[in-house]
């Protein structure tokens, strides 16, 4: 059957309720046995119109205005009437499908959690692999410009490489910057954040500070928020399961800080005859015991003799 020329003022009329002639009815009842997917859909659109609150609400006065005047001089109300649903429910259609592209197009962020015992292995979205430590969490974004990581805790990155998207990792009071590289950070202890780097180059920023860390490099935040940047002298920090030894000071008693260096190198100290009174403030990271103790010499003007690898005595020189 060849579609009449008035199908959208039978269309119109049909769905406004208005009175058909015989004729016109049957010439409807054709088309749409012809076109049941288009009839389908459109009456499909007009029930949703007529039959749900609006939840949007959408001007529809700008759109009726550019097609009014075409409509101004047909005889047939109801072509107007259904032309004005039809233009509402495609307006009300079109804000949706913006919205829609809107909400897809949001920066989605992904938690990962590590275990209470073991690290765990990740992969991120941009194929940058992470090991994560027990306890530890990180959140991944990546966004249009760059590739944005908070982390709690401890993780080693091995980052793919993307000049365009730069890799950004916060921890607390420290940002990290790469494009490409394998790093350490370790933000265990409050106020005691480290960065190691493996390979690559690093930016690390604090405080309106910047260190640019290359192979074997270390950085790390004192308790006077203080960036300071050293060489890695133990590779051994990057294999998995090796413990970060993190020490900070802030005019503590000296018999306190043997304590602490006792306790985190498994070795014993012992004060001969030195005076009260030596308040030690300084921080180590990952440092060899023998720089920890040439440290301490040098703060407190003392001598140390080294009796075994694990026993040492600090004295006043006489």
């Amino acid at each position: 059957m060849k579609t009449p020329e008035n199908i959208n003022e039978l269309i119109a009329k049909f769905f406004a309720g208005e009175e058909m002639t015989s004729l016109e009815k049957e010439q409807f009842q054709e088309w749409k046995k012809e076109n049941n997917a288009e009839y389908s859909k459109l009456a499909g659109l007009i029930k949703q119109f007529d039959s749900s609150e609006p939840i949007i609400n959408v001007n529809t006065s700008m759109a009726w205005q550019r097609i009014d005047a075409k409509l101004e001089s047909h005889p047939k109300s109801a072509f107007k009437a259904m032309v004005v649903k039809i233009t509402m429910v495609a307006a009300s259609f079109l804000l949706l499908l913006g919205l829609s592209f809107w909400f897809l197009q949001k920066e989605e962020v992904i938690r990962y959690k590590g275990s209470d015992t073991q690290v765990v292995d990740v992969i991120l979205p941009d194929g940058s692999s992470v090991n994560l430590f027990p306890k530890s969490t990180l959140e991944y974004c990546f966004k249009k410009n760059t590739r944005d990581v908070v982390l709690v805790g401890k993780a080693f990155f091995q980052v793919k490489r993307d000049t365009l998207h730069p890799f950004l990792v916060q921890i607390p009071d420290v940002s990290v910057e790469v494009l490409g590289t394998s790093f350490l950070i370790d933000a265990t202890i409050s106020d005691q954040s480290a960065v190691f780097v493996k390979d690559g180059v690093v930016k690390v920023s604090a405080y309106d500070q910047d260190e640019i860390l290359k192979r074997n490099q270390k950085a790390f935040l004192t308790k006077n928020n203080t960036l300071c940047r050293d060489t890695i002298l133990n590779i051994a920090i990057f294999e998995l399961g090796h413990p970060v030894i993190s020490l900070s000071f802030n005019r503590t008693p000296l018999k306190e800080v043997i304590k602490e260096i006792e306790k985190s190198y498994n070795v014993t100290i012992e004060l001969r005859d030195i005076p009260e009174g030596n308040m030690i403030t300084t921080a180590f990271f990952e440092n060899s015991i023998d720089e920890v103790l040439n440290e301490l010499s040098s703060l407190c003007h003392l001598k140390y003799n080294k009796v075994s690898d694990r026993h040492f005595v600090f004295y006043t020189e006489r």
